[in-house]
Parts: structure tokens; sequence; C-alpha cells
């Protein structure tokens, strides 16, 4: 089988190499299903057409939701297969095997049982009654067919390849059509001919689908020791499912109970409802075929970015570079030429319209392939290549970029893998973690190195790193709250803080990780590199404050070192909260940061690379004209920046104030839940771009270098 590298290339071409076959496979599917509809329509009357409008969309109702479970499996064998862990493939696909067969083991028995009832939970029309029952309780039946069919498409869409589902599925509507024709065409069997048409032509698919799997087998090994449930597998693949299960659960009972209220209103209107639902799921397929994974489509509409970034006045503008997509060869930093075009046509439009591009080289994009064959930044070979792809990146755009920086929040991936076990592979271990923070920071300033030594500063240029700091308070002046929140200080914040401004870790923070059996191997080498190559600023991370105290309860001894060995968090009475993040709101963190700024990190220039809100169902507050009234964002920077200023007037070096995020933009665990942007991706509508209120007060803000704050009357300038 041909399985596409969704990794490389041109994302538009790979997108929709990918996402063209699954959006025609889908709209067949569809077909079929509608063909039932028709053919009935021809051939019976309106009791029948209503029959099979009625259990088809009970029949659908499920297949969605084994459809959007199987998603569970794509996703984790799309992960094994970038980090090219052949096994964790199988072991997945064997896993799968069984978790489903189980599903359907227990789905159809629960089908076939019940299904009269279910008929009449749904209000069908006397004249209907017989028929519905028939065509529900053939169709269970099949149900083993529908998701042993999902299961085989999920596992080769794992694997990159989405057209050959397609020809199962073309295959199937083949048949469905065909058998519709003989069976309620000729032998007039109505709704229940229709549903045996239906199960025959997916019970056909799904042996086909079996067969051609094990004629071409896969690129790796794979036997029947690997057809086991694995308990842990079976759960991630629940987890990762059940959002788009539940989705398309809450869709189709959406139209259930649309048709529990049609149905009480006669046989024909039920009819006719069964058409008109055939006839939305038509036009829901291009956009569930394409969106889940165009994101903010930021590649295709840049330039209606940069646009918008003009018109709002933005001086700046932060995004990465990406060195999974930059190189096509990581040790021998060979350049894909199609992709850096790409990005200096982004750049050069950037400058054009006034807005400086500010560059990152690491946003979370560590190449897969480092990661399975290196251990990521636990080996100092990827430290190694992270220099020479710098490199590249300044030689490249060096003539063009002024902002550089190596990091954005280069705590986050190893604290949320390999200390919270998190996130894919759910491991803990806290040396892999203390590897990856050290590693992280000789990059640092190996990179800062590079870009002094070699030549690469712009007049007015800067080096620099973000890092994103979480300002820790203790619960009361105690000198045993104040210790937890200054060990949490050191753990979070000061592991980058210190190396990257100071040249150095905090003097006895390597001793008391060995006390913890954690073992830093730094070279005089390394340290030396780390010492004389600081940055030229950094960009601070500022979104909430996090409150703590010393342990008042006892740490398993057997557990693995975690830094709430010193603290525990503390949750204070009366904060205000933002309900849909989960964080306080403290603008008071920007005030403190800058003073610490002045007075421990030598007043050196820094910046608030990012602060912002995150709000749930925000098209909630849309207004007559369609903008957004996010007055709570509006206030949120006011607060904010107010702290910022007070502590600037007191003489910290803070030379800007950056929203996160220009657009609303996808979180790795919350998608477009939260929304943050001052401008709106509208989902609805294409992903159209709408200015908020917020990004109104923006540019006025910009405009006027000024601001009210109502809540003293005082202005700032």
């Amino acid at each position: 089988m041909k399985e596409l590298n969704l990794t490389q290339g041109s994302v538009p071409k790979v997108l929709l190499q990918f996402a063209v076959p699954f959006l025609i496979a889908n709209v067949l599917q569809a077909l079929y299903g509608g063909a039932d509809l028709f053919v009935v329509g021809q051939y019976d009357d309106s009791a029948s057409v209503a029959a099979v409008a009625i259990g088809s969309q009970v029949m659908q109702t499920i297949t969605g939701i084994i459809l959007g479970i199987t998603t569970g499996t794509t996703v984790l064998i799309a992960i094994a297969i970038g980090a090219k862990d052949d096994r964790k493939v199988a072991f997945t696909i064997g896993s799968s095997v069984w978790l489903f067969s189980i599903v359907g083991v227990l789905l159809t028995l629960v089908m076939l049982a019940f299904h009269g009832q279910i008929t009449e939970l749904m209000h069908t029309p006397a004249e209907a009654m017989a028929d519905t029952k028939n065509y529900i309780l053939v169709c269970s039946a099949g149900i083993l067919f529908i998701i042993g069919y999902n299961v085989v498409c999920g596992i080769l869409r794992g694997l990159g390849d989405s057209k050959t589902p397609l020809y199962f599925v073309g295959l199937a509507c083949v048949i469905n059509i065909m058998l519709d024709f003989i069976l309620v065409g000729y032998f007039h069997w109505g709704a229940t001919g229709a549903a045996i048409a239906t199960v025959t032509a997916q019970g056909v698919s799904f042996g086909i689908a079996l067969w051609f799997l094990y004629r071409h087998g896969f690129h790796f090994d794979f036997s029947r020791k690997d057809i086991r449930l694995n308990r842990n597998l079976s759960k991630k693949i629940m987890v990762l499912g059940a959002p788009i299960a539940l989705q398309d659960a809450l869709i189709n009972v959406s139209f259930l109970i649309i048709t529990v209220i049609v149905n009480q209103m006669g046989v024909i209107a039920s009819a006719s409802l069964g058409v008109v639902e055939k006839i939305i799921v038509f036009a829901m397929l291009p956009p569930m075929a394409i969106s889940p994974a165009v994101a903010t489509n930021f590649h295709d509409r840049y330039q209606e970015d940069v646009d918008l970034m003009k018109q709002i006045g933005l001086q700046c503008y932060r995004t990465s570079l990406n060195w999974a997509r930059f190189l096509t060869d990581y040790e021998n930093v060979v350049v894909d030429e199609e992709y850096a075009a790409y990005f200096e046509k982004m750049i050069d439009a950037c400058r054009a319209a006034g807005v400086e591009p500010m560059i990152c080289l690491e946003h979370y994009e560590l190449p897969g392939e480092l990661f399975t064959k290196y251990g990521g930044w636990g080996s100092k070979h990827v430290v190694d290549l992270f220099v020479r792809y710098a490199e590249a990146a300044f030689q490249r755009f060096g003539s063009k970029v002024r902002y550089w920086f190596a990091f954005n929040e280069p705590v986050v991936v190893q604290t949320r893998v390999y200390l919270d076990s998190e996130r894919w592979p759910f491991e803990q271990n806290s040396q892999k973690w203390m590897d990856w923070n050290y590693n992280k920071a000789l990059a640092t300033n190996r990179v800062m190195k590079l870009f002094k030594e070699g030549g690469y500063r712009q007049p007015g240029g800067k080096f620099g790193t973000i890092i994103n700091v979480e300002m820790a308070y203790p619960r009361s002046n105690s000198a045993y709250d104040r210790e937890a929140a200054e060990m949490y200080d050191l753990f979070y914040n000061k592991v980058f803080l210190d190396p990257a401004i100071k040249g150095a870790f905090q003097p006895g923070f390597f001793d008391l990780l060995e006390s913890h059996g954690i073992h830093v191997d730094a070279t005089p080498e390394e340290l030396k590199d780390i010492k004389e190559n600081t940055m030229d600023w950094v960009g601070l991370n500022l979104y909430h404050p996090n409150r703590v105290k010393g342990r008042t309860t006892a740490v398993n001894p057997k557990a693995p070192f975690h830094p709430n060995f010193y603290y525990e968090e503390w949750d204070m009475p009366g904060r205000r909260m933002n309900p849909f993040r989960g964080w306080e709101i403290g603008p008071e963190i920007m005030y403190d940061m800058g003073i610490r700024m002045r007075d421990e990190y030598g007043n050196m220039p820094w910046f608030i690379s990012e602060s912002g809100m995150g709000v749930e169902n925000e098209q909630r507050y849309r207004d007559e004209s369609g903008i957004i009234q996010d007055d709570y964002r509006i206030d949120f920077i006011k607060e904010h920046l107010d702290c910022a200023i007070r502590a600037a007037k007191e003489g910290c070096n803070c030379q800007g104030y950056m929203l996160w995020a220009f657009t609303d933009n996808v979180s790795p665990r919350n998608a477009f839940k939260n929304r943050y942007g001052l401008v709106e991706i509208d989902l609805e509508h294409n992903r159209d771009r709408h200015l908020k209120k917020s990004a109104f007060f923006y540019k006025q803000t910009i405009e006027q270098q000024s601001f009210d704050l109502e809540d003293d009357s005082a202005e700032y300038r």
C-alpha cells in the first residue's frame, strides 16, 4: 500500500492529497444512503420511505459514534508512524481489533434486543412501524460489518493512506445501488430490501478490506501475536476518539429529536424530512473532510492576516520557522526549498506592511525523527543539530529578520511528557526531564554564540529566548511557605531564566538534583559557553499567578522525584478566575516580574511576549453588526498594561507588550475551544477573519499611546 508522508512537502498539496479522497469517500457513503431513499421512493409508498428515513437516521447515529471513536486509532497510529515506532503501530492495530470487536458484539446484542422499543421511542407513524422495525433489525445484524469497515479505514488513514478506503466505499456504493434496484425494484421488498442491500454492501466491502490487508500487509512486522487487548492503548483510543464521537452524536441526536417531532405529523412529513436530512448530510461533507486539518489556515491566508495587522497597527509579529518543516535532512541540513520560499514570502509581506517579523526557531517543533533516533533533547547531538539548523536559518533569512529567539516556552514539553506524563509517550522519567531542561538551556546560549560570532546580527538586531514565567506566590510570609515558592521558582522559572540572563544555573542547583538521584551531565566547556553567551533580551509569557504552600502531606517514598516534593498548590480563597481556562486573573504579575527583572536580573531589556485571556463560545457576545463585544478582554489588557506601566515608571526595562494572540488559535489540548484573538476565526464560515472589539481598542491604544483605566480615572501614556 502507498502511504502518504504528511510531514513533508507543500502543506496545501499534502492536505488535499489526503483530504480529497476522504471527502469523496464520505460523498459516496452518503450517496448510497440516499440511494436507498430514492429507490424505495420510486417503487414503494410513503410509509416505506419514512421507514428508511427513520431507520437510517438511527443507524447513522451509531455509525457516527463508531467513526468518531475509530479516529482515536487513526491518531495513535499516525503518532507512532511519525515517531517511527513500528512496534507501537502494531500494538495499536492489534488492540483496536480487540476493542472494536468487543464493542461490536455488545452493540449488536443491544440493538437486536431493543430495536422494537427504539422504533417506538422515535414516535414512528403507525403505517411505517413494521417496516421501520424490520429495517433497524436487519441493519443491527450488520453492525459488525459497519464497525469492521470503519476500523480498517481508520488504520489505513493512520498510515497515511486515504485512497484505498475510497475504493472500498466505492465498491460498496455500487453493490448497494444494484441491490436496491433488485431487492426493492424487482422483488418489491421495500424498506427491508433496502436494509439488506446496505448490510450486504457493507459486508462485502469489509471482506475485501480484510483481504487487502492480508495480501498487501504492512511495511512493518505484524502477526497474530500483536492482536491482543492492551488496556492503556484502548483507553487512549477511547479518550482521543470520544470528543469527535460526542460531536457526531450530538449532531445526530439533534436530527433524531427533529425526526421524533416530525414523525408525530404523519408519514408524509416523516418521509419528506428524511429526504431533507440527506441533503443536509451532503452539504456538511466538505467541511467535515477538510476543516479539522486546516486550523487557522495561516499558510494560505497570511496576506489577509498581514493586512489586518497593518490595519490594527501592529509593530511586530512573532511566529516560528518550524524546524521539522524547514529541513528535509536534519543531519546534513538540507533545506526544503518550497517551504523556505513560502516562509520568505510571508516575511516579505510583513515587512512591506511595516510589521517587524520576530522569528522563533523552536515552538514545540522537535522533528519526530530526532525524537525516535536520539531521544530528542535528551541528546547532546540534537543540541549540535539545532545549532546547525539555526545557522541555516540565519543564512537564509538573516538579511530580512532582526529579531530571533531560540525557543518558545522551553520548559513545557518535557514537563508535560516526562515529569507529569500527560502526553505521549506517557513516560514518567525525572532524569530525562532534567536532561531536556539542561540541553535546551545549552542550545539557547550556543545559538547565541553563533549569532554573535557568525556576523548575523543586523543593526539593531537581537537574539533571545521566550520563557513562560510562572510567578509563584507563597500562601503566607512564613519561612516554610516562602521556601516552597522559592523551590517552585527554581524548578520552573530559574532553570531557564538564570542561564539565559546570568550565564549560570543557581549555585547548588546541580547538587540539589544529585540528592534526588538526578545527574546533570555538564562539562566545563558547556558551562563556559553558557556563561559567555547570555541573551540580548528575553520575552516573558505572563498569564497567571501560581500560589503554593509548604507541604502538609507526605510524599510517597516510591514515587519518582517531582518538584512538588517541596510544595503543594494552594487555592487562595476569593481569587478572581477565568472559568474557561481555569486560571487566576492576577495583573500584579506584570508589576512584580518587572521589579524582579530590575533588581534580580540586572535590569536587562525584556518584553511581555504573551499575555491573554481565553474565552469559550465567544460568538454569544456578537452584536447586531457582527462584531464580538469582548469587553472582558479589553479590561484584561488594561489591567495588565497598568501594572506593566507602573513597573516601567519605577525603572524596569520593559520594552513592549504583546498579546496572545493576534488571531484565534489552536491549542494542543483544546483546539479552538478557548478563543484568545483580537481577530475572530469564524469556523462556521470558511474561517473568515473578523475584528473583535478588542482589536479596535488595541488599534486606538497603539495610535494614541494611551488608554483610560476606568477604575481610577487615570490615563496612561
